[in-house]
């Protein structure tokens, strides 16, 4: 592999594997330095190992946590629903009116 391409597969690497608990990664990257014979190979290894070794998950997806996925958005309250449904079906009445 050259430079340039491995420069490229660890940049792919590191951002699939980011977010994810350190401790986690860095213990299936133990494992797959054991186990992996091509770079291929390592990040669906580490993956699974993470996966493997959470039990606890009870086949819920692995945490991960990107830059702006922190919080989810609240839905609208009902009012505020009702409104923008009103606004919707007036707009849809009165389609070549403009303000």
């Amino acid at each position: 592999m050259t430079e340039d391409a491995a420069a490229e597969w660890l940049a792919v690497a590191a951002s699939e594997l980011s977010g994810y608990l350190r401790i986690s990664v860095e213990a299936g990257l133990s494992d797959a330095r054991q186990r992996c014979t091509h770079h291929g190979q390592i990040v669906p290894h580490v993956i699974k190992y993470m996966e493997a070794s959470n039990t606890w998950r009870l086949g819920k997806p692995l945490e991960r946590r990107l830059p702006g996925n922190g919080r989810a958005k609240a839905l609208p309250s009902p009012q505020a629903q009702a409104i923008i449904g009103q606004a919707t079906r007036a707009l849809t009445r009165h389609p070549g009116h403009a303000d």
